[in-house]
């Protein structure tokens, strides 16, 4: 039950294992752990073990079998599943059904994943902390009392808990890489192209048909989070691609992670970026991405500490990268396509609003309060410019940079409202198009994981995931949480 994606299909297609085995473990185990940590928004246990009756007897008809046959599986909630509540939080939404799977929904399922559920998210995949007054609140695997991260919370609490083999996520900000993080699992942003993002925000039902919403979209990525390393690059080919709506997407070739040797290539360390409004990162957080770089020294790279002047203006970068697409801005969002008044913001940010969670309200105020000019827009996009070439300059086409995911461990439940610049360490790759991976590197002395991003040149996914695969086989990867009392409650 344990194994990765790609070695349970692998077992499953050689009849040793059930897929019917197989799905039902997961799904006893999500039925265990969903009430303590509420991952899994919209349950589909019984078509699930229907779809694994189904797999097993392919199996004996010789059917032909996809590279994740029976594999059992979360798609975030806002990609769309059809048939199914696709809300993204939103209570303005709430008793939407998706019309068809979201591109890469219907891509897992046709290579034979099994898809037990929706994870959650945050409101409208506009906040790192997964809450929405449509399903509530996700907690950590770890401890219950934390935030899972988001907007992806779902889907790596799941995966994280063991109650799924890997899910399929997306990211605008850090929305993959701070989940999985938080929850002590892998997680990949693909580089900007690589993979379809229609049926998701910007490019859902609702905003697809909006001037900017391409644009937007080109920030923006769909990608897998996993138990193991060793999966990401598969399900990176499964649903890599054009889709002839996501028109950023063209074709690429995705490289095989098994040909990379970083002996002799070059590894950067930044373990404690400066970043206006952020303070230092925490020493744990610092000293394992420092730990993650001394296994690559002793294993024949390069490695030497890299900083730039211009990560202090990151959050800007990210900012103003999205901005200068003229998509739809956060208050259009939030409000399901019509502009929430700024002084209602304000008030129901305030006063509890039941309508809303107050993370988005919070960004949807602050995007209107602090617009940057064209102006400040077109300045940070030059800096943009400038740490990009710098990054992929340095790095070569085989080349990594490592660094924190966020500079603290997972937050109580409520403070990303205080910190809510913490993203920054992730988002600023989302504008830059560069690839990025998340492995986790042990469990630090306050029992949370900590973790390391593996940054890469643009299209060096498969670097990026060699690195998370080599970090995996160095630090034991993903283990299992110890997870409270089963009569605990899910904190709400």
């Amino acid at each position: 039950m344990l194994s990765s994606a790609i070695d349970l299909a692998a077992l499953i297609r050689t009849r040793e294992i059930s897929p019917v085995e197989i799905v039902r473990a997961h799904i006893d185990k999500a039925c265990s752990v969903n009430p303590r940590i509420n991952a899994i928004a919209v349950a589909r246990f019984e078509e699930a073990l229907d779809e694994a009756r189904a797999a097993e007897k392919a199996l004996y008809d010789g059917t032909p079998l996809g590279p994740l046959h029976g594999v059992p599986c979360t798609v975030k909630e806002g990609l769309g599943f059809e048939g199914l509540p696709h809300t993204s939080g939103s209570i303005l939404r709430q008793g939407n059904v998706a019309a068809r799977h979201g591109t890469v929904v219907e891509r897992i399922r046709a290579a034979g994943a099994i898809v037990i559920g929706l994870g959650n998210m945050s409101e409208m995949a506009m906040w790192p902390e997964s809450d929405n007054r449509v399903y509530g609140r996700t907690s950590n695997p770890h401890d219950v009392s934390r935030t899972s991260g988001g907007s992806s919370g779902g889907d790596a609490a799941a995966v994280g808990a063991g109650a799924a083999v890997f899910g399929i996520a997306t990211d605008g900000g850090g929305s993959i890489r701070i989940p999985a993080a938080y929850c002590g699992v892998f997680g990949h942003k693909p580089s900007s192209r690589t993979v379809p993002l229609s049926g998701h925000v910007p490019l859902d039902h609702v905003f697809r048909s909006h001037r900017g919403s391409v644009a937007m979209a080109r920030y923006f990525a769909a990608g897998p989070i996993a138990r193991s390393a060793a999966d990401l690059m598969p399900l990176l080919r499964v649903i890599a691609g054009p889709d002839g709506i996501d028109t950023n997407v063209s074709e690429t070739c995705l490289a095989n992670p098994a040909t990379v040797d970083f002996r002799g290539k070059q590894v950067f360390l930044c373990p404690d970026p400066v970043i206006k409004w952020l303070g230092r990162a925490d020493a744990g957080i610092a000293e394992g991405v420092v730990r993650a770089a001394r296994h690559f020294e002793t294993s024949g790279a390069r490695v030497e500490y890299w900083s730039h002047p211009l990560l202090w203006d990151a959050f800007d970068i990210w900012l103003s990268t999205v901005a200068a697409t003229q998509g739809p801005s956060m208050n259009e969002i939030l409000g399901n396509g019509n502009g929430l008044p700024l002084i209602d913001v304000a008030r129901e940010a305030l006063s509890g609003c039941r309508r809303h969670t107050r993370g988005p309200l919070l960004a949807a105020a602050a995007e209107r309060l602090f617009k940057p000019s064209p102006r400040r827009i077109q300045r940070h996009l030059l800096a943009g410019a400038a740490v990009r070439a710098d990054i992929e300059r340095k790095l070569g086409p085989d080349g990594l940079l490592l660094m924190p995911v966020a500079p603290r461990p997972p937050p109580l439940h409520g403070q990303p409202l205080l910190r809510p610049f913490d993203i920054a360490y992730c988002a600023l790759f989302n504008a830059l198009e560069l690839p990025a991976s998340v492995a986790p590197v042990g469990i630090m002395p306050n029992g949370l994981p900590g973790s390391v991003q593996l940054v890469g040149a643009r299209g060096a996914d498969h670097v990026t995931i060699a690195g998370a695969m080599m970090i995996e086989q160095a630090f034991g990867g993903w283990r299992r949480p110890r997870m409270p009392d089963a009569a605990t409650p899910a904190a709400r």
